[in-house]
């Protein structure tokens, strides 16, 4: 199975900034999709993206794991040297802006839910939106604003929000049941981590209890 549409370099599966493909996005490709999709940034616009749809228990869904990735070359500059091959070149760069964006599709959307993390100024705008509410769960709302429509749909979801919390999913994330496709019109659960996932059990961990939470929201569709 071909694992991309662009992203030989140089006949290796590498990616700028990594030394490889995490095992986790081949392990769920593999068991779960087809073929992922590569853009490969350049020096001018240096963003990167590896997604692919899947398939996750009947569930449709979509991967992608976005980041931005800036290289800088330098010469040394030596004295007295005349050949190209005396001027090493050595190739610096970082990776950010990372983010893993996971979407799983709902068959409708009557609902309103947004999850997203409690900072000072996030905190302070919350006032102004409407249906923003406290879920009664004091770890929850201080590391998360929820806004909910309507409020009731939240008591019965929180046994299957809890693993927001997990350690992986830091330090910031936003959750919601708005997206929309704009070529297919369906709806789809958005969980957007700013970081990159690469481990296979914390992969593992996100899908399956992003599954659960969708299927409960199914019940209230």
């Amino acid at each position: 199975m071909d694992l991309y549409r662009r992203n030989t370099l140089f006949g290796r599966n590498i990616i700028p900034g990594m030394q490889e493909i995490p095992e986790a996005w081949k392990t769920v490709l593999n068991k779960y999709g087809g073929q992922a999709t590569f853009i490969e940034g350049d020096y001018i616009q240096p963003n990167y993206c590896f997604n692919f749809a899947f398939n996750y228990h009947l569930t449709e869904g979509h991967l992608s794991f976005s980041w931005r990735h800036t290289k800088n070359t330098y010469e040394q500059q030596q004295k007295f040297k005349w050949h190209a091959a005396d001027d090493p070149r050595r190739e610096i760069g970082n990776i950010y802006d990372t983010q893993t964006v996971l979407l799983m599709e709902l068959p409708a959307q009557k609902n309103k839910l947004k999850i997203y993390n409690a900072g000072p100024v996030t905190t302070l705008l919350s006032r102004l939106y409407s249906g923003k509410i406290s879920t009664g769960h004091a770890d929850f709302d201080k590391t998360f604003i929820t806004i909910a429509k309507p409020a009731l749909i939240v008591p019965n979801l929180m046994s299957y929000l809890h693993f927001l919390l997990h350690p992986s999913l830091a330090p910031s994330l936003t959750l919601n049941t708005s997206w929309q496709d704009a070529q297919t019109s369906l709806f789809y659960l958005k969980l957007q981590i700013n970081q990159l996932i690469t481990d296979e059990q914390d992969l593992g961990f996100i899908l399956a209890n992003t599954h659960k939470l969708t299927d409960q929201l199914n019940q209230y569709n």
